[in-house]
């Protein structure tokens, strides 16, 4: 969909002050150097741009946006008020890229599984399971403690975020906090594999009750819950959130490998600097400095400001000043100086 059609769709939807920005421009403002200088409003009002133009490729009201301050996870979404709350404030910028995108899974799992389409029938069927409600808007069959991270709807949502994030590993890739997120995820994922390998027949019958109850309850029907128990039934049966997650696992480990390697490579390289070999008698030669030109501009060069803020100019050095300050330390000699939250998104019950 083309940045027309977004805003054909988007109707009477209420502008942010991002909404010139283009997909990738607001992907920008991820880079931790960027990040630190966004407050946490500017934060939140730049994941509710990224929420209005999802919801509007999915046909769906957009989720209100909010933030979230909480010591056990990084944020949540909450169906019966279709709102999303991300923790701005206390994790990094690729967190909280992830987690928001991983709720905003939740919200369009919420839609398309009522709407349709998106998932093969028993992803769909559990998933519709797995976030059934009651009249008081609490979602009675959502799995806490051991069961949390294995259930369908969970599994889709942390792949979905994961893979959102190594696409874009090109653009974030030298930044040492993104290698810090894909090492996190690393570790994220390899427990997740533990905990679907140690009993996979004890997750098929959570899966199994969660689907019965859902069907007494009316809120899947008899067929649904037959696919289900045949499913499960089916001696090695596998179903599509947990074959992607082995997917999403092995991408992000073996990009964390890559990330390792590299920074051991560079450790080594600074070692054989500072281990230079040393020849009794022979004095190393000095190193000589090519006298270079000084190119300075003569105008303004801005600095690229928070959006609704006025950008920060600043004065280049003129050819003059340059000039005059060679003149004065000619023939002088130079001195140098240098002045994890729980993986929980916490959706209500």
């Amino acid at each position: 969909m083309n940045f027309l059609s977004y805003w054909m769709k988007m109707g009477t939807t209420p502008k942010t002050s991002y909404y010139k920005y283009s997909d990738d421009q607001l992907l920008e403002f991820f880079h931790s150097e960027n990040w630190s200088g966004l407050t946490d409003d500017s934060r939140i009002e730049l994941f509710q741009e990224m929420e209005n133009r999802s919801a509007a490729i999915d046909g769906r009201p957009p989720a209100n946006i909010v933030s979230l301050n909480n010591d056990t996870c990084y944020g949540k979404y909450t169906p019966s008020n279709d709102t999303i709350a991300i923790d701005v404030s206390d994790s990094s910028s690729y967190e909280a890229l992830d987690t928001f995108v991983h709720e905003n899974n939740h919200a369009r799992q919420n839609y398309r599984v009522f709407n349709g389409p998106g998932y093969d029938d028993h992803t769909e069927s559990m998933i519709q399971s797995e976030m059934s409600m009651d009249a008081d808007g609490k979602m009675y069959n959502y799995a806490q403690g051991d069961n949390y991270d294995i259930q369908c709807n969970e599994l889709d949502s942390n792949n979905k975020a994961a893979q959102f994030m190594l696409e874009q590993k090109d653009r974030f890739g030298d930044d040492p906090a993104y290698r810090e997120y894909i090492a996190n995820r690393d570790t994220h994922y390899n427990t997740v594999l533990n905990e679907l390998e140690a009993d996979p027949a004890a997750r098929a019958e959570f899966q199994r009750d969660q689907a019965y109850t859902s069907f007494v309850r009316g809120d899947i029907d008899g067929e649904q819950f037959e696919t289900i128990e045949n499913n499960l039934n089916t001696p090695g049966y596998e179903d599509a959130t947990v074959a992607d997650t082995y997917n999403t696992a092995e991408q992000i480990h073996e990009l964390n490998m890559q990330y390792q390697e590299e920074e051991s490579d560079e450790e080594e390289e600074d070692e054989n600097e500072e281990d230079a070999p040393f020849l009794p008698g022979v004095e190393p030669e000095e190193e000589t400095v090519e006298e270079t030109t000084t190119v300075t501009r003569t105008e303004k060069e801005t600095v690229k400001g928070i959006p609704g803020e006025e950008p920060v100019e600043v004065e280049s050095e003129t050819e003059e000043e340059t000039s005059a300050e060679q003149h004065q330390t000619t023939g002088s000699g130079s001195g140098g100086g240098s002045e994890n939250k729980e993986e929980n998104d916490g959706m209500e019950l």
